[in-house]
This record gives C-alpha cells, sequence and structure tokens, in this order.
C-alpha cells in the first residue's frame, strides 16, 4: 500500500502544529496562546488553503476525500485551540479516556470483566 503524497503533506503539516506545542508545553495559557497566534496561525492558514484547493481534485468516493471533508467541516473547532491558551491542540486524552472505557465496558458483567 502506498501512501498519497497530499496526505503526506498535511501530516508534514500537522506535524509542524505538534512540534510548536511541544515547544510551549507547561508554559501559562496567555503564553501559548501568543505563540499559536504567532507561529500556528500561519501555518493553520496555509493547511486550510491547501486542504480547499485540493479537495476539488479528488474522488468524492475515496478515503482521503472523506477525511479532508470532515477535517473542513470542523475546521471552527478544529482550530480553536488558536484562540485560547488553555484549550488543547490534541484530543489524544480524550480519546484515550474513551477507548478505555469502551474496553472496560467490553468486559462488565463477564467473569473476565470482574
Amino acid at each position: 500500500m502506498s501512501i498519497s503524497p497530499l496526505a503526506l503533506k498535511v501530516v508534514r503539516r500537522i506535524d509542524a502544529l505538534s512540534e510548536i506545542e511541544r515547544g510551549i508545553n507547561g508554559s501559562n495559557a496567555e503564553d501559548r496562546r501568543s505563540v499559536r497566534q504567532a507561529l500556528g496561525q500561519p501555518l493553520v492558514n496555509d493547511l486550510e488553503a491547501h486542504r480547499r484547493a485540493e479537495r476539488p481534485k479528488l474522488s468524492h468516493e475515496s478515503d482521503l476525500a472523506k477525511a479532508m471533508d470532515d477535517m473542513l467541516t470542523r475546521w471552527p473547532v478544529f482550530t480553536r485551540f488558536l484562540d485560547d491558551g488553555l484549550v488543547s491542540s490534541s484530543n489524544i486524552a480524550a480519546e484515550r479516556g474513551i477507548a478505555l472505557g469502551r474496553k472496560s465496558r467490553l468486559f462488565a458483567g463477564s467473569d473476565r470483566g470482574r
């Protein structure tokens, strides 16, 4: 299975945002917001422009197009972290909690889950 060059470009842009976040991890909320505005906002603007330009070139049936549509539909939610230093740029912690809860519920009431 080959990796889409378009998907790779998007992942690299998101990696650049993650690198900024690693650099401000542990900073106070106002400092995080300030750095996000200065360094992250231009990257996010570029990412959005790139996705909107590339999306019409893809088949509506492709998985990549569906992923792009999903992100563009939720763009205000995705970019919320830029304006608020208290908002996390990642939902990994929330996803971890959901996954652990789901796994725990798999065995609820079973002999293995007790």
